[in-house]
């Protein structure tokens, strides 16, 4: 509540992000009572990995939820996360049924989520819901050069981002479906 007068400024609130805040259901829905009780505007951004009970609970409570969808087909899913993406697609299709105001994130690594083939996918499991606003995010390592200047051992994966002309092609290709697009988030 320190930083109210800034959100009162800049019209923002309080994001819970992650790792996973669902994964931290207790606290979560304690203080979303006590934001909304105080008039704290409040987004959760999740990759809606959760039980649907325990995901319907957070999003009746947040102003915004920014949903995350990396891959749609779920042997490729299970490789790259390690787990099963049908609570996903559950609590993604409890968004599209209800009237919770919600963003899909889509971020964007060559060698993992940026071919046609997955990214169609995504387009065909929002089929149906040209309300959706969707951001599209570059992939970026952050901690690359931190980790060069601290002598860390460097990650050996060779992740790269989209191109600027892959990202617009990306974008055309989300907005001939009738969605609306934003680069980056």
């Amino acid at each position: 509540m320190k930083d109210e007068v800034f959100y009162e400024e800049s019209g923002g609130g309080v994001t819970f992000s992650g790792g996973e805040p669902l994964m931290q259901t207790a606290f979560l829905v304690e203080i979303l009572k006590k934001l909304h009780k105080n008039g704290i505007h409040t987004v959760v951004d999740t990759s809606g990995y959760a039980p649907l009970g325990i995901f319907q609970e957070i999003v009746e409570l947040a102003d915004l939820i920014l949903f995350d969808i990396k891959i749609v087909e779920n042997k490729k899913h299970k490789a790259y996360t390690g787990t099963d993406n049908s609570r996903i697609r559950t609590n993604l299709k409890f968004l599209m049924d209800h009237n919770i105001p919600f963003r899909i994130r889509i971020p964007l690594v060559n060698e993992i989520t940026a071919d046609d083939s997955n990214l169609k996918k995504i387009a065909g499991l929002l089929k149906g819901n040209k309300n959706v606003d969707i951001d599209l995010l570059s992939y970026h390592d952050l901690g690359k050069g931190k980790k060069k200047r601290l002598g860390i051992i460097p990650d050996k994966t060779n992740l790269t981002a989209p191109s600027p002309e892959r990202m617009h092609e990306i974008n055309q290709m989300f907005q001939s479906h009738g969605f609306r697009v934003n680069l980056g988030g």
